[in-house]
């Protein structure tokens, strides 16, 4: 598929198909992300090199508006759809043997595991999950602050957008 349909792609190593159907990406050897109509296997983003390693795994939400990507040098990193455009900073799965594999469950969280040859157990790899979805990480980080953003920080953060409370 990825040299007849898809153009000179070279060694893809990981793809998904949105939920909907609508659309598929594709992960390379070399790094690269793409996001082709699922129908015609027109490109729709190119995101070039996103990854100085190989891209591992590659999963759509369950809304597809977000794609996760794995790397073989243990980041994971998330991607708008339909633009490919990086959402926030890589994170870093430490592990000893380098490599992330990430996907998303139905519940929108982040589950993935990185292999991790010096754990002292016969289960090699290193677990993570992250909760992704907005209300949950809002609620942290009103936690985290410790309350709600006053007036005068809305004023200086925000700017000229109307007021309004952001925690509960």
């Amino acid at each position: 598929m990825a040299q007849t349909g898809l153009g000179d792609v070279n060694f893809p190593t990981a793809a998904a198909w949105s939920h909907d159907g609508r659309r598929l990406v594709v992960g390379t050897y070399e790094g690269t992300l793409a996001l082709y109509d699922a129908r015609t296997l027109a490109l729709e983003a190119d995101a070039g090199g996103v990854e100085p390693g190989w891209i591992k795994t590659a999963d759509f939400s369950p809304d597809d508006t977000t794609i996760v990507t794995g790397g073989t040098l243990g980041d994971i990193s998330f991607y708008s759809v339909p633009t490919l455009d990086r959402l926030g900073a890589q994170l870093t799965i430490r592990a000893q043997d380098g490599g992330a594999f990430a996907w998303y469950d139905p519940h929108g969280d982040v589950d993935g595991y990185a292999p991790d040859s010096a754990k002292a157990s016969l289960d090699l790899v290193r677990w993570f999950r992250f909760r992704v979805d907005t209300p949950a990480l809002l609620t942290a980080a009103c936690d985290v602050a410790g309350g709600d953003i006053s007036r005068s920080q809305w004023q200086r953060y925000v700017g000229d957008q109307p007021y309004r409370h952001v925690c509960r």
